[in-house]
């Protein structure tokens, strides 16, 4: 399979399963975590090109995984998918190091965008969100 390399963390299998169906025909998942020890874990052993994780999950959320990558300066873009659509959950993903923040309502629409724009080093913002804030 060509295409970027991808770890996927959600520890809700519904939405593990979702995303597994919406990039596996232009990427190549490697791993699949439904904790966020376990995605920091695929992280160091695989070095992905994409951790796609959500925020809230057991053992270690998906800030303090994507704050250890960052920290580690592993050359994986961080993409969180997450139902949190307030602002703050926005800021803090961007400071803790992620190329693009998709709300879970919008994953079919915009995460395969949201990737293309993460490997181009460009930020992205599930459109949804941009229009709760006006």
């Amino acid at each position: 399979m060509s295409g970027p390399t991808v770890l996927i963390a959600d520890d809700s299998l519904v939405a593990r399963s979702m995303i597994c169906r919406i990039i596996e025909a232009e990427c190549n998942i490697i791993a699949i975590a439904d904790n966020g020890l376990l995605a920091l874990e695929y992280a160091l052993h695989f070095t992905p090109d994409i951790a796609l994780l959500d925020i809230s999950m057991p053992n270690l959320n998906g800030f303090n995984v994507a704050e250890k990558i960052t920290i580690l300066k592993l050359p994986i873009k961080i993409i969180f998918i997450s139902g949190f659509e307030e602002t703050v959950y926005i800021r803090k993903a961007r400071a803790v190091g992620a190329s693009a923040y998709v709300a879970k309502p919008c994953i079919a629409s915009d995460l395969l965008e949201a990737m293309n724009e993460a490997m181009h080093g460009r930020w992205f913002v599930s459109p949804y969100l941009e229009k709760l804030k006006k």
